[in-house]
């Protein structure tokens, strides 16, 4: 039995890192997804959705978790289930098998739900989102993916570890069931019966000890050797979210000069038509400017070749077509200002890169609010991601 606690301690020490980072958890909500493993009832074993009353159903009743941590929703569903067996299960095991996804709308990014995770930014959450157009060929998507199975394989060897925990458990409860039976019955027994039952019980316990000696000593070199497969998990992971890091650093970069280069490309070309169309005034008043000097020169032709019968007529004729080029000229100094302008215009286009804000809409008691942040703005189940280009 001081062999079976002390496997129990070592396995509560394995764990006691996950149960630190459940209590820094959110809290449910409707939406998120309980897995439920029940010791000796394995018709009660379901993976449960909280639903939009913020409650589950198990054991035949509604079980209300909504707003609770892990801890307070474990022992909400161990009563429950205690009311309706009648007796305490001997372990409940409850984790979050999925949480609230997070969405993504806005400026220069796909909109579209990503999965929340407890490190979550809204960098990282935008580029996930943005991943998705990517070859599946490149280098980075590569990396990240690398990343994603090395922290599946955490979580796998965290998970194998609580089942045996759940196994540990059960063993315990049936050995203390066993015990219990051996010593009601043990007065009842003949002295020579009871002496053999202890000369057997002697031999069997030492054989269990000298197992659980060397199952003590399996334990240890396999939790040595998962504690440095964590580790060495632990920092290539650390290693491909630099990478990815500096990868959405690069990606947010290219966003940027993509989008100033159609703004500037969209300017310009508007810019250039309103050139061409100064162009063509100008042609246009230059062909007129040419007609009128033709007919003022045809004019003085029939003045020469008529005399002066016509000559007042002639005049008044020549004085219209004067004043036809006098309008052309100042159409033409027009023109010409519209087109100095229009260059000016040009000129002066702005390079300066396109700024992103973000906005994030976030479920609260009053309603649904809206908080300013940052690229490094950590992020919850269930909030609004909105981008925002400036």
């Amino acid at each position: 039995m001081r062999y079976l606690t002390a496997i129990l301690a070592l396995c509560s020490v394995l764990l006691a890192g996950a149960a630190q980072a459940q209590e820094q958890m959110p809290r449910l909500a409707p939406g998120d997804v309980l897995t439920i493993r029940v010791a000796r009832l394995p018709e009660l074993d379901r993976d449960a959705m909280i639903g939009p009353d913020g409650t589950i159903r198990i054991a035949g009743r509604a079980v209300a978790v909504s707003g609770m941590d892990l801890d307070a929703a474990h022992n909400a569903i161990v009563t429950a289930v205690k009311q309706e067996t009648g007796a305490a299960p001997p372990f409940v095991l409850v984790d979050v098998l999925e949480w609230r996804p997070v969405a993504i709308y806005g400026a220069g990014v796909r909109s579209g739900d990503v999965p929340w995770r407890p490190d979550m930014t809204v960098r990282r959450a935008v580029a996930t989102v943005d991943s998705r157009l990517r070859d599946d060929d490149s280098p980075q998507l590569i990396e990240v993916l690398e990343g994603q199975r090395a922290a599946t394989r955490i979580l796998d060897e965290t998970d194998r570890l609580a089942r045996a925990l759940v196994q540990i458990s059960i063993l315990k409860a049936e050995l203390d069931d066993g015990a219990a039976l051996a010593d009601a019955g043990a007065d009842e027994l003949d002295p020579a019966v009871l002496d053999r039952i202890r000369v057997i019980e002697a031999e069997v316990h030492a054989l269990r000890r000298e197992r659980l000696a060397q199952q003590r000593e399996n334990l240890a070199s396999q939790r040595l050797a998962v504690t440095r497969q964590i580790d060495s998990m632990a920092e290539e992971l650390d290693l491909q979210r630099r990478r990815v890091g500096l990868f959405e650093e690069q990606l947010v970069t290219a966003e940027t000069l993509t989008a100033r280069g159609l703004s500037t490309q969209d300017r310009v070309s508007n810019r250039q038509a309103d050139l061409m169309n100064a162009q063509l005034l100008v042609v246009r008043l230059i062909s007129e400017r040419a007609e009128a000097e033709s007919r003022q020169i045809l004019i003085d032709s029939l003045i020469n070749e008529l005399g002066t019968s016509w000559t007042l007529d002639l005049t008044t004729e020549l004085n219209t077509a004067q004043a036809t080029a006098i309008s052309a000229r100042n159409a033409l100094a027009l023109a010409r200002q519209d087109l100095a302008a229009s260059e000016q215009i040009l000129g002066a286009v702005s390079l300066e890169p396109a700024k992103t804000a973000y906005a994030i809409h976030r479920k609260a008691e009053t309603g649904v609010v809206a908080l300013a942040a940052e690229a490094d703005t950590a992020v919850q189940p269930g909030d609004i991601i909105q981008v925002i280009r400036k």
